[in-house]
């Protein structure tokens, strides 16, 4: 082999152990972002399993809202019922009060009528017994 090829064979061979270097060191980053994705990835997981727990626990607390609306729901059709019925008591109440104060009334007349009848045949009585000689019953 002659000198120039052997210069020539000498350069390859230095230019393929630069490659060969930067080769590993590329293959030592990747290898480092590798474990770095490895890591990531563990971390997603990690994430992505209490993301699911989150989930179940946001679903059952739904689910608990759910109840508790319904349950206010009926309570609200429930209010509504007895609001209505304290409406027609008060309502029914109230004409029978004004009816026993009609009635009251009237009676007040009928009795303040009597009273004055009374209070009239009380007088004349009265009247009767002055003018009477006290003689007259004597014996």
């Amino acid at each position: 082999m002659d000198q120039e090829t052997r210069d020539m064979f000498h350069l390859i061979l230095n230019k393929l152990d630069s490659f060969e270097k930067e080769m590993k060191s590329e293959m030592a980053e990747m290898k480092t972002d590798i474990a770095e994705v490895k890591t990531d990835v563990a971390e997603l997981k990690t994430d992505v399993a209490a993301l699911k727990t989150d989930v179940a626990e946001l679903k059952t607390d739904m689910a608990e809202v759910k109840s508790q609306l319904s349950d206010v729901q009926t309570r609200l059709v429930e209010v509504e019922s007895l609001t209505r019925m304290q409406i027609q008591a008060t309502t029914e109440l109230s004409d029978k009060s004004d009816e026993q104060y009609i009635e009251l009334k009237s009676e007040m007349k009928y009795i303040s009528g009597k009273y004055d009848q009374q209070e009239r045949v009380i007088k004349l009585l009265n009247k009767n017994r002055v003018q009477e000689d006290p003689s007259d019953y004597e014996s």
